[in-house]
C-alpha cells in the first residue's frame, strides 16, 4: 500500500489529538477523529495508533475501547488486522488484554 501526503498529514493529526484524548474531551476529540478518517488507508493509521495506545497505557484501555467501538460504526476493523498488530513477540497475555480492549473478544474465545 502506498502511503499518501494526504495519509500521513492526517496520521499526524489523529496521533496529536490521541495524546490529548481523555475521559472529559472524549466527545468532543472524537468528532474530530472521525471526520479526518475518510478512507481506508487513513482507517487502518488509525487503528495502528489506537493500539499501540492501549497497549501502552492500559489504565484508558475502557476509552481506547469505546474509541475503537466508534469507529467500527463508520467502517468495521477486522480483527486479524488488530491481531497482526500485536506480532509473533508479543506476550499472549497481553494479545489477550489488546483484544480485550478493543471489544472483539467474541471473534476469538475460541482460542483462549
Amino acid at each position: 500500500m502506498t502511503v499518501t501526503s494526504a495519509a500521513v498529514q492526517a496520521t499526524r493529526q489523529v496521533k496529536g489529538i490521541l495524546n490529548k484524548l481523555t475521559p472529559e474531551n472524549f466527545d468532543r476529540l472524537l468528532q474530530q477523529i472521525l471526520e479526518i478518517v475518510t478512507d481506508a488507508e487513513i482507517l487502518h493509521s488509525t487503528i495502528s495508533l489506537v493500539f499501540e495506545n492501549a497497549v501502552a497505557q492500559p489504565t484508558f484501555a475502557f476509552m481506547y475501547a469505546q474509541l475503537c467501538d466508534c469507529l467500527s460504526k463508520v467502517r468495521l476493523a477486522s480483527c486479524g488486522l488488530i491481531l497482526s498488530l500485536c506480532g509473533d513477540s508479543a506476550p499472549p497475555g497481553r494479545i489477550l488484554s489488546a483484544v480485550a480492549a478493543f471489544g472483539v473478544m467474541a471473534h476469538v474465545g475460541a482460542w483462549i
